[in-house]
C-alpha cells in the first residue's frame, strides 16, 4: 500500500529570485526548444527597440557566434539611455540588478518612461538572464561605464565601475543554458528574420547583424508598404490592385491607439494577415485581426448576404502595426493581442482602407463579389462530391468501418495510435511485419496522388488514396470551406481515430530517393490544405528515411551517405555497406529499427501561422526547381 504524502506548512515552497523561471521555463518563454531559445534574444532586442520608440536609440547591433570558444554567444548593443545603475530605493540594491533579477520590475510600469512597449509584464530580460549559462551587461551612462555578470540568473559580481565612457547605451552578452535547452544551437537566420521585421517597422533605426564577425545585411526600410510589396514578390502572388495604406488613431477609454494598415486583394487563396504590436510580431493575430475581418463583412455582406464571410476575404492580404500603450498578449511569447479596444480601432481602419481601395479601383468591388459567388457555387458542387468519402471501399473492423488495405492496431487508443502511410504494396508488406501491431497501423498507398495545391478539389476528393487516408484517420476534410458532418477536428473523439495526445501520430514513411520525397511533399500539401487541424494538433510526422545501411559484426547503422554510415563505426571497422532500394527492399528487422523502433528519426510538421503553410504551397507550385531545392534534391 502506497504511503500517503505529508501535506503541511513545510510543503509550501517559496521560490526566490529567478528560481521560478528555471523551474518552469515554459511559463516564461515559448518552450525549451528553438522558439524559446530565439525568444531569449528577442527579449533583449525588444528592449532596444522600446528605447528607439521612446526616441532615445538610433542604432541596434546584434552579434552572434556559431563556432570557436564563443560558440552560441549572443551580444546585443544599443545607444539608448543606458539602464540606471544607482541604488533602487524600494529594492535596496542597484537598479541594474533589479532589472535583470526581480520579476515584474522595470521601466515599462512607469507611464512616463515608455509611451508604448512590447514588454509590459516585467519579465523579459529576467527570463533571458535566468535561462542563460551566463549573462554580462555593460552600461554607458553619465560619462561612466558599468558592468555586472550573472550566472543562471544569480549575480556573480556587483555593479563594477569600469571608468569613463563616451555616449550612452546598453550591451548585453549571454549564452543560453544547455541544462535548459539541451544541444540546440543559436540560429542566426531566425535572429536575422526578427531584425528584418524591426528594420521594416522602424525605418529610422539603424539595424546591424554580424555572424562570426561577418556583417549580414538586414536593411529593409520602407515601412508596411514595402513589407507587403516584398512579401507578395517573395510568394510570387499578384495583387489585383495597388496596395492601400492607411493610418488611423483613436482614443478608447482614455488610451490613444494607433493602427497602421496596408492591404490588398490578391490572386492567392484564403486571407492572410501579418500582425505587429509595438514592433513585436504576433503570429496568431488577435483582436485586431478580428476587427479587420469584421470590417470586410460590414462593407460587403449586404450586397452578398448568402455568401460565407470567408469567401469575401478570399485572397485578401493585410499587414498591420498597432501601437498600444497597454497591450495584453496571449502568453509571454506574445502569440496574439487580446485587447478588446484594439478590435474597434482596427475595424475603423479597415473600413477606411476598403473605401479607399474601391475609390481608386472602381471595378474592384464587383470583382471581389463575383469571386466570392463563384466560390459559393463551387462549394455547392463539392458538397455533392463529399458522398464519395462515404462510398470508399471499406470493410468492418474492430473499431468501425475502415479501408480494406489498412493493417489495424486493434489494441491502440486514439491517444497512442500511430498510422504509417507507406509507399506501395511491397513496402506495405514489409512495414506490416516490422511494426508494433499493438499501436502501429500501416496504410499502403498506390501510385502518386494528385497535387492538392493545384488540382481541382473534385479530383482530390475522388482520389481513392486520399479517401483511404481520411477514413483511416477518422475524419473528413477542412481548411477550404467544406467538410462532412463532423469535419476534421482532432478533438472529436467520436470519429477521429487518432486523437490529440502526446503519442498519437500520422507518420509518412517514404523512400529517401527523389520520387519518395516528392510523394511525401504531395501528402504534406494535402494535410496542410485539406486536413490542417491534425497538423495544428502536432500529429503529422515525416520519418527520416536512410539511403544506406552498414553492417559490421552485430552492429547495424544507417545514414544518408556512405560517409555518414562509416562515421558511426570504430576506425578499424570494415562494415558491409549497401544502398537501400526503398523500404520494400529492407528486411523487417532493418525497417523495425530505423522506422518503427526507438532509434527512428522523424520530423514533426509544424505550422505556427499562415506563412508556414505557404511554404507547402510554394513546395507544390509550378516551379519544380523551387521544390527540388526545398527538398534537397540536386
Amino acid at each position: 500500500m502506497a504511503t500517503k504524502a505529508k501535506y503541511d506548512e513545510q510543503s509550501i515552497r517559496v521560490l526566490k529570485g529567478l528560481e521560478a523561471v528555471r523551474l518552469r521555463p515554459g511559463m516564461y518563454v515559448a518552450d525549451t526548444g528553438a522558439a524559446g531559445l530565439l525568444q531569449l534574444t528577442k527579449e533583449v532586442i525588444d528592449n532596444a527597440v522600446d528605447e528607439h520608440q521612446a526616441g532615445h536609440c538610433s542604432t541596434l547591433k546584434v552579434e552572434v557566434w556559431t563556432k570557436g570558444k564563443k560558440r552560441n554567444h549572443v551580444r546585443v548593443s544599443d545607444d539608448g539611455r543606458g539602464i540606471p545603475v544607482g541604488k533602487h530605493k524600494d529594492a535596496g540594491m542597484s537598479t541594474l540588478t533589479v532589472v535583470f533579477c526581480m520579476l515584474h520590475a522595470g521601466g515599462k510600469f512607469d507611464d512616463n518612461s515608455y509611451k508604448t512597449s512590447a514588454g509590459l509584464h516585467g519579465v523579459g530580460v529576467k527570463a533571458t538572464n535566468a535561462l542563460s549559462e551566463f549573462l554580462s551587461v555593460v552600461v554607458r551612462r553619465g560619462g561612466k561605464k558599468f558592468k555586472q555578470r550573472f550566472e543562471r540568473g544569480v549575480p556573480k559580481t556587483g555593479v563594477k565601475k569600469l571608468g569613463a565612457a563616451k555616449g550612452t547605451g546598453t550591451t548585453v552578452t549571454f549564452k543560453h543554458d544547455s541544462q535548459i535547452f539541451g544541444n540546440i544551437d543559436v540560429d542566426p537566420e531566425a535572429i536575422k528574420a526578427r531584425l528584418i521585421e524591426v528594420s521594416y517597422l522602424c525605418p529610422e533605426l539603424t539595424v546591424e547583424l554580424e555572424v562570426d564577425g561577418t556583417p549580414a545585411k538586414v536593411d529593409r526600410t520602407g515601412g508596411l508598404k514595402k513589407l507587403l510589396k516584398d512579401d507578395l514578390a517573395n510568394r510570387s502572388t499578384k495583387s489585383l490592385h495597388k496596395p492601400v495604406y492607411v493610418k488611423h488613431t483613436a482614443e478608447v477609454d482614455g488610451l490613444e491607439i494607433e493602427v497602421e494598415l496596408c492591404m490588398a486583394w490578391t490572386q492567392g487563396q484564403n486571407d492572410r494577415w501579418m500582425s505587429f504590436v509595438n514592433v513585436c510580431r504576433v503570429p496568431q493575430g488577435g483582436t485586431q485581426v478580428t476587427g479587420f475581418k469584421s470590417a470586410v463583412t460590414k462593407v460587403l455582406s449586404k450586397e452578398a448576404p448568402k455568401v460565407p464571410k470567408d469567401y469575401l476575404r478570399d485572397g485578401l492580404v493585410g499587414v498591420s502595426h498597432i501601437r498600444h500603450p497597454d497591450p495584453m498578449f496571449k502568453s509571454q511569447s506574445k502569440d496574439a493581442l487580446l485587447n478588446k479596444d484594439a478590435r474597434k480601432v482596427a475595424n475603423a481602419a479597415m473600413v477606411k482602407a476598403i473605401k479607399k481601395a474601391f475609390k481608386a479601383n472602381p471595378d474592384l468591388k464587383e470583382a471581389i463579389l463575383a469571386r466570392a459567388k463563384a466560390l459559393l457555387e463551387q462549394r455547392k458542387k463539392l458538397d455533392k462530391l463529399m458522398d464519395a468519402v462515404r462510398k470508399i471501399d471499406l470493410k468492418p473492423k474492430k473499431r468501425g468501418v475502415l479501408p480494406d488495405k489498412l493493417a489495424e492496431a486493434t489494441d491502440a487508443t486514439p491517444y497512442d495510435r500511430e498510422i504509417y502511410l507507406v509507399e506501395g504494396d511491397s513496402a506495405g508488406g514489409t512495414a506490416e511485419s516490422a511494426r508494433n501491431p499493438k499501436k502501429q497501423e500501416v496504410l499502403a498507398l498506390r501510385g502518386k496522388v494528385p497535387n492538392a495545391v493545384r488540382a481541382a478539389p473534385e479530383l482530390v476528393l475522388k482520389n481513392k488514396e486520399y479517401l483511404a487516408i481520411m477514413s483511416a484517420v477518422g475524419c473528413g476534410i477542412d481548411g477550404v470551406g467544406i467538410a462532412d458532418e463532423d469535419g476534421c477536428d482532432p478533438e472529436n473523439r467520436g470519429r477521429v481515430r487518432s486523437g490529440v495526445g502526446s503519442k498519437a501520430k500520422i507518420c509518412l514513411l517514404m523512400d529517401a530517393d527523389p520520387d519518395g520525397q516528392h510523394i511525401a511533399s504531395l501528402l504534406l500539401a494535402f494535410f496542410i490544405t485539406y486536413m490542417r487541424p491534425v497538423v495544428e494538433a502536432g500529429m503529422v510526422y515525416v520519418i527520416d528515411s536512410p539511403l544506406f545501411v552498414g553492417v559490421w559484426k552485430d552492429t547495424r547503422k544507417q545514414g544518408h551517405s556512405i560517409e555518414e554510415v562509416l562515421a558511426q563505426f570504430p576506425e578499424n571497422a570494415k562494415p558491409d555497406i549497401t544502398r537501400l532500394k526503398g523500404h520494400g527492399g529492407a528486411s523487417p528487422e532493418q525497417l523495425a529499427e530505423y522506422a518503427f523502433g526507438k532509434k527512428r528519426k522523424m520530423f514533426k510538421l509544424v505550422v505556427s501561422d499562415d506563412s508556414d503553410a505557404d511554404v507547402v504551397v510554394e513546395l507544390m507550385d509550378k516551379d519544380a526547381s523551387v521544390r527540388r531545392r526545398l527538398l534537397g534534391i540536386v
